[in-house]
């Protein structure tokens, strides 16, 4: 009888196999092999299940105009205003890297042996930004930092009402646009977040100083937000005006409140 492979089994050993590929490759581009190329990074569906790694060579143009091949697992792609930020493991550095992908010159597939030489338009049709597992959790994560603004300054004034809800909801569906989302499904999660005063400061932090998320879409929500239960408190005045502040560097020049 011949020896059979399960389609588990298979899945490993191909990842065994581009993990070599990728390190000859790099160390054929580079002269250094890189660490730990084909480790176990690998990605979790909303329920949990394990799914291979999705490793790719990455030739990167960097701040300062150099050219370098980046070897990582791709973890995440968000849409920003500036552009597809893709989150990944780096290899190289062993740590969480973001790249954009309008920075990057080619895509090589390290389990097709593929070569991509429009990497925008490839990670813009890229499933795991297409066709996420869990796209309503995909859609908060990719927006979480605007929504956590939002929610604070929602109940800013002791009320959280239904238009004020319904504008978050259109403001996540506005971000995301490419992904069939559930409403019930992202109404319902956005029901149980409460975010607190320290995850408004994370939020604020990371938007001003690490250029996370979308702050003109942010501005442009808020103002609608505050407008949406027929009234305009004090407290959600003096919130719009300091976010407006804190994200001034990077509005150019949004509508004020």
């Amino acid at each position: 009888m011949e020896p059979t492979i399960s389609a588990v089994e298979f899945v490993r050993a191909r990842q065994l196999l581009a993990g070599r590929a990728a390190e000859a490759r790099v160390l054929a581009r580079t002269g250094r092999a890189p660490s730990r190329v084909g480790r176990s990074d690998q990605l979790g569906s909303a329920a949990g299940e394990r799914a291979p790694p999705i490793g790719y060579h990455l030739t990167y143009i960097d701040l300062d105009g150099e050219e370098t091949v980046r070897v990582v697992t791709l973890r995440r792609i968000d849409p920003d205003r500036a552009g597809l930020r893709l989150w990944c493991f780096c290899h190289s550095a062993q740590d969480v890297r973001s790249f954009w992908a309008h920075q990057i010159k080619q895509v090589y597939c390290i389990v097709s042996g593929e070569v991509f030489d429009n990497p925008v338009e490839f990670f813009a049709n890229h499933p795991m930004l297409c066709e996420p597992r869990d796209p309503e959790g995909y859609a908060l994560r990719v927006c979480r930092h605007e929504v956590e603004v939002l929610a604070i300054v929602a109940a800013a004034d002791g009320l959280f009402d239904e238009g004020e809800q319904d504008r978050i909801v259109i403001h996540v569906f506005d971000r995301v646009p490419e992904i069939q989302l559930d409403e019930a499904i992202l109404r319902h999660r956005l029901a149980l977040h409460v975010p607190d005063v320290d995850a408004y400061e994370n939020a604020m932090y990371r938007m001003s100083r690490f250029q996370s998320g979308d702050p003109v879409a942010l501005l442009r929500s808020l103002r609608k937000l505050i407008d949406a239960d027929g009234r305009v408190s004090v407290e959600e005045t003096m919130f719009a005006n300091e976010i407006q502040a804190r994200l001034s560097a990077r509005t150019d020049g949004a509508s004020g409140f």
